[in-house]
Order: structure tokens, then sequence, then C-alpha cells
């Protein structure tokens, strides 16, 4: 007596119920171990960066403070302006924020602007300053992607101010050239509101105006001021007078260039350190 093939046994059926539920569940895993891969590969490339105007380090209590609280917010690249630094505190500075620092000094009582790093991932390629505390430019690499970063603390002269923008236009053009790279992310401290209505209180002018200093910086080098693109209408303040807080402004502000906006996902404006460490400035994250 010939089969057309194997005789079914008892037991078959539930043999291949057995094996498709352990490839279902194969499948499942492969899912769930992919997705954590993605998930932590994108929180290793996501850095986050703060700027603050500390209205001074020297005192070491304060100082002390201020890393700690740096530390605290957990940002990666921290821009800090009018820090009062000097060429003598370099090293015992460091030493005290336990991660590497980049440096353009000022006075003893004014400007002064450091870049701090914290648990960094990337690594730094090449870095300037002015020399006078007002601004420190660094190329860093994360993920083979190069971005230049411009920490900024301008100056209560409008001339100076324009003079130090115009120069700056120049070199992230230099550094577009040489190193290939049209990221490029500059914050800090302008000193300029970009809007005369919308950035100050009580506004300025019978109509409202756009600075020309950051509308020609803006115009040279590709870039946008991010938060007002986000928040078109909206009326927020970084600085507030310390004599009446009916006066402020929005001189405190995050400008990328094209290629960088697509990729930031959250502006963060209403960060506010402990009152102790400056009480008339905002902290911005990016």
């Amino acid at each position: 007596m010939k089969y057309g093939g194997n005789p079914k046994r008892p037991g078959t059926s539930p043999k291949k119920t057995v094996n498709a539920k352990e490839a279902i569940t194969v499948l499942v895993l492969y899912f769930v171990l992919a997705f954590l891969f993605l998930f932590f590969f994108i929180l290793y490339m996501a850095v986050l960066l703060s700027s603050l105007n500390v209205r001074g380090l020297k005192n070491n209590v304060k100082r002390k403070a201020m890393f700690l609280f740096c530390k605290e917010i957990k940002a990666n690249i921290l821009f800090l302006q009018e820090t009062h630094s000097g060429k003598e505190e370099e090293t015992f500075w460091k030493h005290q924020w336990g991660d590497s620092i980049l440096y353009s000094h000022g006075t003893t009582h004014s400007a002064g602007v450091m870049i701090l790093f914290n648990k960094f991932a990337g690594r730094v390629i090449d870095h300037k300053s002015d020399g006078m505390g007002h601004w420190i430019m660094v190329l860093v690499e994360v993920c083979e992607q190069k971005i230049i970063l411009i920490n900024v603390y301008g100056y209560n002269n409008r001339s100076l101010n324009r003079n130090m923008m115009s120069n700056l236009s120049k070199l992230i053009a230099n550094w577009s050239n040489t190193y290939g790279s049209t990221q490029v992310i500059t914050g800090g401290d302008f000193n300029l509101a970009p809007n005369s209505w919308l950035d100050r209180q009580p506004q300025r002018g019978k109509q409202p105006e756009h600075d020309s200093i950051i509308c020609d910086f803006c115009t040279t080098t590709n870039m946008i001021d991010y938060w007002r693109m986000t928040n078109p209408n909206t009326k927020k303040y970084t600085w507030f007078s310390p004599s009446n807080k009916n006066v402020c402004s929005r001189l405190d502000y995050w400008l990328v260039s094209q290629t960088v906006s697509s990729y930031v996902t959250k502006l963060l404006d209403n960060w506010r350190p402990i009152t102790l460490l400056c009480n008339d400035y905002k902290l911005l994250a990016l």
C-alpha cells in the first residue's frame, strides 16, 4: 500500500502551534531590542546646550553654587557670560568644574565668556576667541557632524556690537569653507533686543522695528532667531531691571543656521537659577 506522504500523527498540529508562538515571541523581542537600541542611540546623539549670564564668578561660594547648578541641569555644553575670569584662575576653575572649559577672559569686573563641557560625547576640533571676553567660538564634532558653536556677550555700545557681529560673520564663513560645516549655533547675551516692540517692555518707537545689527548678522550667515520663529507673537523676556521689574528685554537668545533648526527638539526659556546666583537673567536651554 502506497502513501502520498507521511501520515499525520497525533500531536502534529499542536507542535506547529507552539512553533508559531515561539516565532511571534522572538519577533516581538527583536522589535523591542531594536526600539531600545534606537532610543539609546538617539539619546547618545542628543546634545543639550544652555546659556546664562552669571554676573561674575569671582566669589568662591557663588562659583561653586553655579557649577553645581550647571551640573544639575545636565547640559552637555554651557555658555556662560560675564564670568570676570582671568588667566590665573583657569586651572583652579577647571579643577572645580571637573571637565573641560574654554575661556575668553575679560577683566575682574566686566565681560568674560566661558564654554563648559559636561560629559560631552563629541570632540573639539578647533576654537578661537577675541581675547577680550566678548566671544568664543568652537568647532565640535558629534556623530560625524561638524557644528560651529559661538558664545557671545554683547557690548553696551552699538558700534562695537556691529563690528563684533560683522567680524563673527567673516569667521563663520572662513570656518565653513575650511571645515565644510554649515551648521552653526550662536547663543548668549547679545545686549540687543531683536524687536523694539515684541522684545522690550516698555516698547520703543511708534512702530515695531527689527534690530539692524541682528538682522544683518542673520542675513549674512543664514541664521534664524529660533525662539521667535516658533513663537512669532509671544512676549517673554530674559533680562529684568534690578530697580524696576516693569523694565525688561529679551537680550538672550539662540541664533541657529537653517541646517540646524530641523534638529532642534525643544527650546526652554523659563528655567531660572537660584536667586542667590543671579537674579536678573534667565537661563536658556536648547
